[in-house]
């Protein structure tokens, strides 16, 4: 997928997975996600999180992503990891609130040897 005037192009695939834990579904869509920038040739990677739908049967319907979510720029050496906390489930307690996540911003210099 190109936008109008060429400044970027998207491509990837998904493979979608999904199963039912109880009163919730749980899925996720495999594959990388690639933003090609046209003007400086950067290409950035992506790998979506996963998802659950609570309330399938009973209950509020909350739909929370969770698990890891990586960003990776190859020609400017960046790494970018986001770690989404999973919320409580109907017997367990959430260890944090359901909008908490951290990242990690990794820099990856390649030094020659002189």
């Amino acid at each position: 997928m190109n936008d109008y005037a060429g400044r970027y192009t998207y491509s990837g695939h998904y493979e979608y997975k999904a199963s039912i834990k109880g009163n919730s579904l749980v899925g996720r869509q495999e594959g990388p996600n690639n933003i090609h920038f046209t003007d400086d040739n950067q290409k950035i990677t992506y790998v979506l999180p996963q998802i659950t739908i609570s309330g399938m049967l009973f209950g509020a319907r909350i739909i929370e992503w969770f698990g890891n979510m990586q960003f990776k720029d190859e020609k400017n050496d960046l790494l970018c990891k986001i770690q989404l906390y999973e919320g409580g489930g109907f017997f367990q307690k959430r260890l944090h609130p359901s909008d908490f996540f951290e990242f990690f911003l990794q820099i990856q210099r390649k030094f020659n040897k002189m």
